[in-house]
């Protein structure tokens, strides 16, 4: 057994340490990779959580490190955002950027908020203005993308009539 992390180390080393707690009991048995590969990998498939995307919308990801956490390709993502699966918004310099509360854990994307998104747009041209507003804390300080990421059948009914009444609002 581990002794616990001292409160005194940040937040990094904490994570870290709560990482290793939680992968120990599941490793038994395992032909384990290289740890240098392993940790890089983790370190790709994270979002980010700092800068100005981060602050409207909560952790991003960007196309590369999105791949990596899905484990598909580049075109396979481009693929899903081109289709309207997943939510997108292109940058001044030409990036995307994906917000990560958008995937449940088993990196599936909920049906009700693709829609919903869709609702939106066609009331909006602007990518940016549907997920500020999906982001955005509401009821029960939850945006709509925990809403419809959280499952609950209430919830989301609510939060559907919600959306129709903003995309009815912008329409004009």
């Amino acid at each position: 057994m581990r002794a616990p992390v001292p409160s005194t180390l940040s937040s990094e080393v904490v994570w870290a340490d709560s990482l290793v707690a939680a992968l120990l009991p599941k490793l038994e048995g395992v032909d384990l990779p290289d740890p240098v590969a392993t940790a890089a990998w983790v370190i790709a498939s994270m979002p980010l959580r700092e800068g100005p995307w981060a602050e409207l919308l909560g952790p991003v990801y960007t196309t590369e490190t999105l791949r990596s956490r899905l484990g598909c390709s580049r075109q396979a993502v481009e693929s899903r955002r081109k289709a309207g699966t997943l939510l997108a918004a292109q940058t001044s310099d030409g990036h995307w950027i994906y917000p990560a509360s958008q995937f449940r854990s088993d990196g599936s994307v909920p049906v009700a908020l693709v829609q919903a998104a869709r609702v939106l747009r066609q009331a909006t041209a602007d990518p940016w203005t549907v997920l500020s507003w999906l982001a955005s804390r509401r009821e029960r300080d939850c945006s709509p993308i925990e809403v419809f990421v959280g499952g609950d059948p209430a919830a989301t009914a609510k939060m559907v009539v919600a959306v129709q009444r903003t995309a009815a609002r912008w329409a004009g």
